[in-house]
């Protein structure tokens, strides 16, 4: 890449990368210096976002992430999720072997994405949406005894069809579901909370479905995030819940014009189903140089030496930022709620 195509990719092509934040309490957040996950690196990232956090017992203390990484390779984007490791939970090095990759199956074909992972007595299970050649969104799941080698599940874990219930009296039906993240209950058994997309990627909404053996998953009724209040923007994804106090505290992604100028949410609940009203805990700055556009995919971990850290993405673009700017602003002015 000369250097004249190097400068044209930084200015115009939009760049999302991971950031972090602390906080003492889970509601208020001070953003930390530098970026976890920057462009480039042996995995040519141009797009790192949807990352899951953890410190498994045979990494001695350190830190594993899985994210979305996009590359744009002879002008086709390729997606996948890749690990990477980290002593300190900051300074990240990727490792070479994808996880799990686009186009090996009409129903796992591009948009790979949203990693979460659980572990059982036996190993990991890996759950993760794609996009299908039928331009429906799915949860799928792959699985390891050692976190290197994985067997992908051929059948989706959760289908837009499985989803009936949950469709929207003004938006219509259900054509995908995206973003899972898994709590244990206190009973033993599970509960997924995921994305809902209308037909519009838009419109969507938060729901959650609850499982014996986090293999076979009963939908549970309502929404957990509905709608914003009038005259604000529909869109409630990326959920990410944690134990808070004798309840849940759930930090979700809220669009004013979706895919730009979003913020980072917080709600609480007692039960983990009916949540408080969300309040803002992190917005976009359009001044900061990392996240001029928007934040979003807030992945919150519990720290060992009390409070949390956030690991978030921010968007930003510079030349990049007028055209889509002005492509959103007038989708929104037709598709606010009223």
């Amino acid at each position: 890449m000369t250097l004249l195509t190097k400068i044209k990719h930084f200015l115009v092509v939009p760049h999302d990368r991971i950031l972090s934040a602390i906080s003492d309490d889970g509601i208020h957040w001070k953003r930390e210096p530098g970026i976890r996950k920057d462009y480039g690196g042996i995995h040519r990232t141009v797009m790192a976002y949807y990352s899951y956090v953890h410190q498994p017992a045979d990494f001695c203390g350190d830190y594993e992430m899985y994210y979305h990484n996009s590359s744009l390779i002879d002008g086709k984007w390729h997606g996948n999720i890749v690990r990477s490791r980290s002593t300190d939970g900051l300074r990240w090095s990727d490792i070479e072997k994808p996880v799990v990759s686009g186009g090996v199956s009409d129903q796992i074909d591009r948009q790979v994405r949203a990693p979460f992972l659980l572990k059982s007595d036996s190993g990991w299970t890996l759950f993760f949406s794609a996009l299908g050649m039928d331009g429906k969104t799915r949860i799928f799941s792959t699985y390891s005894e050692n976190r290197q080698d994985w067997r992908l599940s051929s059948r989706p874990v959760l289908d837009p069809e499985d989803c009936r219930k949950l469709d929207h009296e003004n938006w219509g039906r259900v054509n995908g579901v995206s973003d899972p993240f898994i709590v244990r209950l206190p009973t033993n058994n599970y509960r997924m909370y995921f994305s809902c997309i209308f037909s519009r990627i838009n419109d969507q909404l938060i729901a959650s479905a609850v499982s014996d053996d986090g293999l076979r998953w009963e939908i549970e009724d309502g929404y957990r995030i509905p709608a914003g209040p009038v005259g604000q923007y529909p869109c409630a994804c990326n959920p990410c819940v944690i134990p808070f106090g004798e309840g849940w505290r759930i930090y979700f992604r809220r669009a004013e014009i979706y895919p730009i100028w979003n913020t980072i949410y917080t709600a609480y609940s007692t039960d983990g189903l009916s949540f408080e009203a969300g309040v803002e805990c992190l917005k976009y700055q359009r001044w900061n140089f990392h996240e001029r556009n928007a934040v979003g995919f807030p992945f919150v971990l519990p720290l060992t030496t009390g409070g949390y850290r956030m690991y978030y993405t921010g968007y930003w673009g510079f030349l990049f930022d007028q055209k889509i700017i002005k492509e959103y602003t007038e989708l929104d002015t037709k598709t606010r709620i009223r």
